[in-house]
């Protein structure tokens, strides 16, 4: 996701823009067929919980 490479880059957000003020044709696939706008709210630091993965070593001795 690409507000989450933002993040880590330290960069900030482009600012929200309101729901009026976007026209679909003027968009980057406006030649692509039929369009509509949506509002999306996401949650980096719960998406960061949810797909960190990173594997943990643990070296334990066992006695023989």
């Amino acid at each position: 996701m690409i507000g989450v490479l933002i993040e880590n880059y330290r960069e900030p957000l482009p600012q929200a823009r309101k729901i009026g003020e976007i026209d679909p044709m003027e968009e980057t696939f406006a030649e692509e067929g039929e369009h509509f706008v949506s509002v999306v709210n996401i949650d980096f630091a719960v998406y960061r919980i949810t797909i960190d993965d990173k594997a943990v070593r643990r070296n334990v001795t066992l006695p023989n």
